[in-house]
């Protein structure tokens, strides 16, 4: 027989647990499967325009309870439209991988900034946190696929997310600039084509 009722106060947050936890796994899942399909030559990607601002802010609210949980600000500084030609699920998922990881590397209190920049011909998303930051040997180990760097540890992860990121970048034409020192924290930044701007006005105008 099922009671209904309210959740006792010990168990309000197990939902929001599972459902984060479950978005932890589809993330990793989906890591693993990319990456082996783009080495194998199998995966498509689409070329259309996509707002990296639009995409971003999807993102924050999907990995907002990993981000409470860890107690960590996310701040999107971008305003307006930015607008690269890419693979929508592409870029959804570097945006999914970076923020992941910032968190992950972040101290409680810490913040994690986001922002998006277009210039003449590209474009490009970044994504920035307050954490330990990385020396030139975990820079050059963490470009290989499952390598963490020495700041991971106690952290779970299959240390694919870079190194996806990276696929994904150079199959749309990108490409991954990474700056980042001991003490000092880390930003990622993805530079991607940057969108016909005739093809961005159809899209607005079809939107009207």
């Amino acid at each position: 027989m099922m009671r209904r009722g309210p959740m006792p106060e010990a168990y309000k947050d197990y939902s929001s647990l599972i459902h984060d936890s479950g978005q932890d796994l589809l993330l990793m899942v989906e890591d693993i499967l990319d990456y082996a399909k783009t080495e194998a030559g199998h995966s498509r990607f689409d070329s259309e325009p996509v707002d990296l601002v639009a995409s971003g802010e999807s993102v924050i609210a999907q990995l907002s309870g990993q981000a409470q949980r860890a107690d960590v600000e996310v701040k999107l500084l971008a305003k307006g439209e930015v607008w690269a030609q890419a693979d929508p699920r592409a870029v959804r998922q570097i945006w999914q991988n970076l923020l992941s990881n910032a968190i992950k590397y972040s101290d409680k209190g810490g913040t994690v900034t986001l922002d998006a920049k277009t210039g003449k011909t590209a474009v490009a998303l970044s994504v920035r946190d307050e954490g330990a930051g990385m020396d030139k040997e975990d820079l050059d180990r963490i470009a290989r696929p499952f390598q963490q760097g020495s700041n991971s540890r106690g952290r779970a992860g299959t240390g694919l997310g870079l190194a996806v990121v990276k696929s994904f970048a150079d199959a749309m034409k990108g490409r991954v600039v990474i700056d980042t020192a001991p003490g000092q924290g880390t930003r990622v930044r993805v530079v991607l084509p940057k969108a016909n701007a005739d093809d961005v006005s159809a899209i607005n105008d079809a939107a009207e």
